[in-house]
């Protein structure tokens, strides 16, 4: 080798450390490097072993020319390497079983809600798609007025009634974040959506009639009640009696009542002439449900008598 523009002896400058990473263990294919980063996408830690050692320019600058050709090659003096191995812990997981609206098929998937009261599934979590070993389930809830508590099985959550003392629909977002070797994996989030109970008020009626009367049922939202409450309602009654009107026609579809106080004069909401063909006094059942957000309130039963003209 020709050592051109050089002197003798070379005065070492600033040092540098090099590493070499090109020597990683067979098992540790699930390692790749993100803008310097090691990012592990394996189940289990992965050791990287570095080589590090001192590396040394001289000053002034020595060049050395191969034996063939013109190129010129800087002088780079290299110390003892050393071994570093750093162990990569993966970051763990989360997939979320059953969450709703899986948990409440019964309602569209625009609006899932539980209703008052309603017992909600199990909420299971699991390491997925990774498996992380040892992987725990940190998980916030946003609003304990849902009726759920604060958190206590790590592994999910349990069972709870569903809670809403509101007018409107309240959703919670769960926030769960799987934590395994003092890693923490990317939080997931869901929501739970609670209805409120919906009520109603039958202010008057007519208990007890004369045959071709009308019971004339007045009804109305409770006080505070929930928005855009309706009513249905079925009817019971013996086959002697009969209405040409609405007086024992059940309403399957319910209807939107109004918000205290009604409008004087406002009609009743279930009226109609019932005709009696018997000779006895008969009984008509009136079972009328209020229905908000597809959850219904307690049923009111309405008893009416009427009685045949002598």
């Amino acid at each position: 080798l020709d050592i051109i523009n050089g002197t003798s002896p070379v005065r070492p400058v600033t040092g540098t450390f090099i590493a070499d990473r090109n020597n990683i263990p067979g098992d540790a294919s699930g390692i790749h490097s993100d803008k310097g980063s090691l990012i592990n996408e394996d189940s289990n830690p992965i050791k990287v072993t570095y080589k590090v050692y001192p590396s040394i320019s001289p000053n002034p600058i020595v060049w050395i020319s191969p034996p063939a050709g013109n190129t010129l090659i800087p002088l780079v003096c290299k110390g003892l390497s050393k071994e570093l191995v750093v162990t990569v812990k993966p970051n763990p997981t989360v997939s979320i079983a059953n969450q709703p609206p899986e948990q409440f098929p019964n309602l569209p998937s625009s609006k899932p809600a539980f209703c008052f009261g309603e017992q909600t599934a199990p909420i299971d979590f699991t390491g997925a798609p990774r498996n992380v070993g040892g992987t725990i389930f940190n998980w916030t809830n946003e609003k304990s007025t849902i009726g759920l508590s604060d958190p206590g099985e790590p592994r999910g959550i349990p069972s709870f009634a569903a809670d809403n003392k509101s007018r409107d629909l309240i959703v919670s977002t769960i926030t769960v974040t799987p934590t395994a070797g003092g890693c923490a994996g990317v939080p997931r989030s869901f929501t739970i959506t609670t209805a409120p109970k919906p009520s109603l008020n039958v202010s008057s009626y007519v208990p007890s009639l004369c045959s071709h009367d009308s019971p004339d049922i007045f009804m109305d939202a409770s006080p505070g009640n929930v928005a855009n409450t309706v009513a249905r309602w079925s009817v019971s009654y013996p086959p002697d009696l009969i209405s040409g009107d609405l007086g024992l026609r059940s309403e399957p579809n319910g209807v939107t009542l109004p918000i205290p106080p009604p409008d004087p004069s406002a009609r009743p909401i279930i009226s109609g002439p019932l005709t009696s063909t018997s000779n006895k006094a008969e009984t008509v059942v009136y079972s009328i449900t209020p229905i908000a957000n597809q959850c219904a309130g307690d049923t009111k039963s309405i008893t009416v008598n009427v009685n045949p003209k002598p």
